[in-house]
């Protein structure tokens, strides 16, 4: 059996399905860490125009924070907890707009 650690790039996926690896790919740390950056640049990115999208946009922040550190420290289960917190909340975002060359922050997130 192989295994192999990527960044997910489906470029790549389909060179390991063409090479006969048929387990998922291994995200490493690096590129774990690199998602979880991008994903706190995005919540702090969030609109808080109004008070319900400030209190939602505090609660994503910590809730970012607290999913890195989760899944840093192998707290899956709770990891989870958080993005469906994330989730949960989402829909203060709706109908945000973005900038003429960019999509709303929270349809990144």
């Amino acid at each position: 059996m192989l295994t192999a650690f990527t960044d997910s790039c489906p470029g790549l996926r389909r060179i390991f399905a063409g090479a006969g690896v048929t387990e998922p790919p291994v995200l490493d740390w690096f590129h774990i860490g690199m998602r979880l950056q991008h994903l706190k640049q995005i919540a702090d990115g969030l609109a808080a125009g109004d008070p319900a999208r400030a209190a939602a946009k505090a609660v994503i922040v910590a809730e970012v924070d607290r999913l890195h550190w989760r899944i840093w420290n192998r707290k899956v289960k709770n990891a989870r907890k958080s993005v469906d917190r994330i989730r949960a909340l989402m829909h203060n975002f709706r109908g945000e707009a973005g900038t003429r060359k960019s999509i709303a922050p929270s349809r990144k997130l």
